[in-house]
């Protein structure tokens, strides 16, 4: 079981796994790195990358910062190349389905996952899926799911893109699992576009997001680091529920601690911190 306390990187920097050289460089640029297996690496070079991404992990000074991306048509492989592994943050699975995740849960137990929906499918077994114990939340593989969607994103549809995220962020709020990880933008140059993007996805109910460049990093980083009163508001109510030692608690105000309120002081403390579990 993932423990309910761990939260995702407020930025997680896509590297792909048969580029070593970039591993250091990613760690030092982002909070999270994921080391990608998947679409990012050539079918003739993923037993290359499959041996340098466990090499990494095993030399890195800071393993839990790194994440590995794993393929749904390559699962076994990649999960027999990290299977003597430690010390990592967790598991990105693409395409991910209820079948999948329990591969997972079986074969790597207790690595937390971060399931990305990417097909119409998926979006049906988010409950499911959601119950899996590895699960640590969801993200969204945005391009392949708005193609199964067959939904084209135009200023007309922008609302429909948003029913379908705030579907996902929903299903990860009513599972108790952490806030879902936001889709990567294209905005590379563009720092004030993916900043308002950036800022409309944490409106939404997501807490990070995946990144493509390390100029993205600092942006979104920005947007997600909470703001100084935020942090002071969540360490209150955390000393209130220390307080009351397994009574019920209540904040300043005289409101009532549930669990939803204490899941997200948690996070906003986390990533004030930089803490991801």
């Amino acid at each position: 079981m993932v423990d309910q306390r761990t939260t995702p990187p407020p930025v997680l920097l896509y590297v792909p796994g048969d580029r070593p050289d970039r591993f250091v460089k990613a760690e030092a640029a982002a909070p999270g790195v994921i080391l990608d297996l998947e679409d990012a690496v050539a079918d003739e070079n993923k037993a290359a990358a499959r041996t340098a991404v466990a090499a990494h992990i095993a030399e890195s000074a800071n393993p839990k910062k790194l994440w590995v991306r794993v393929g749904r048509a390559t699962i076994r492989s990649d999960i027999d190349a990290l299977r003597d592994s430690a010390g990592y943050g967790g598991v990105m699975l693409a395409d991910a389905f209820p079948d999948t995740l329990a591969l997972l849960h079986e074969q790597l137990p207790g690595i937390p996952v971060l399931a990305l929906v990417e097909s119409a499918s998926a979006l049906d077994l988010l409950a499911e899926m959601a119950r899996v114990p590895n699960m640590l939340t969801f993200g969204v593989g945005e391009v392949d799911l708005l193609a199964d969607l067959g939904l084209r994103r135009t200023p007309g549809t922008a609302h429909i893109v948003d029913m379908v995220r705030f579907r996902i962020v929903q299903a990860a709020a009513a599972a108790g699992l952490a806030a879902p990880v936001a889709p990567t933008s294209l905005d590379v140059r563009d720092t004030t576009s993916l900043a308002d993007s950036t800022r409309h996805l944490r409106d939404l109910g997501f807490r990070s997001r995946t990144a493509i460049h390390p100029a993205q990093c600092a942006v979104v980083a920005g947007v997600f680091r909470p703001s100084p009163d935020e942090v002071e508001k969540a360490r209150k109510l955390m000393a209130a529920f220390e307080r009351a030692n397994g009574a019920v608690a209540v904040d300043d105000d005289g409101r009532f601690i549930d669990a939803a309120v204490l899941r997200e002081a948690r996070a906003t403390l986390a990533h004030d911190l930089g803490v991801t579990s």
